[in-house]
């Protein structure tokens, strides 16, 4: 387990501080290895969050015994629920991003599901104010980079694929805006008597 960690820890370290060489050099690119890369980063996090939830939750002025034992079973949850959701965030994601590659001429899933894990590994500080949009952009970067490298694309398909996933949350974003909207500023009826 140990190994495994350290292993985890390296390739964290290397995609962020070098996606270019480090896709250049990744070898174990299938969807086992991206769900163990995402899991860990989930437990890495849910860590974290969990240990300010027990210490919060059990330290506090109004803690009850009740909140306490929650804030406890809370915490000690999180690196599990976060693992989980890390897992299924890679592999949902990864495939949605993988139908714009594959109509760009990109056959292997495995590949986009890898580029988009290890794209995950600026979460480890994306939670600081003003760097989480910097956070973001690099996160798009990685992705970039791992498109290009693992599939062997030019460069402009790999963009294409990279920021298709955000282009499609805004839209949606967008689209949700002006139904609400419309919604709103539509005039009340007054039913018939």
């Amino acid at each position: 387990m140990r190994e495994q960690l350290d292993d985890w820890f390296q390739d964290l370290k290397s995609v962020l501080t070098g996606p270019s060489e480090f896709f250049e050099q990744l070898e174990d690119y299938s969807l086992g290895q991206s769900a163990k890369f995402a899991g860990l980063m989930g437990a890495l996090i849910g860590g974290l969050i969990g240990l300010v939830v027990i210490l919060f939750g059990v330290v506090s002025p109004g803690a009850t015994g009740t909140s306490a034992v929650t804030s406890v079973v809370i915490g000690l949850l999180m690196p599990v629920l976060l693992g989980v959701f890390y897992i299924l965030n890679a592999f949902i994601s990864g495939a949605l991003m993988h139908v714009v590659a594959y109509a760009l001429g990109m056959r292997d899933v495995e590949k986009t599901v890898s580029a988009f894990t290890y794209s995950l590994s600026i979460t480890v500080i994306s939670w600081i104010p003003l760097i989480n949009f910097l956070a973001a952009i690099y996160s798009l970067y990685i992705q970039y980079v791992g498109i290009k490298k693992l599939h062997d694309t030019t460069p402009f398909r790999a963009f294409i694929v990279a920021i298709s996933l955000p282009v499609a949350g805004m839209l949606l974003y967008i689209a949700l805006l002006v139904m609400v909207l419309a919604g709103s500023t539509a005039p009340a009826t007054v039913p018939a008597q």
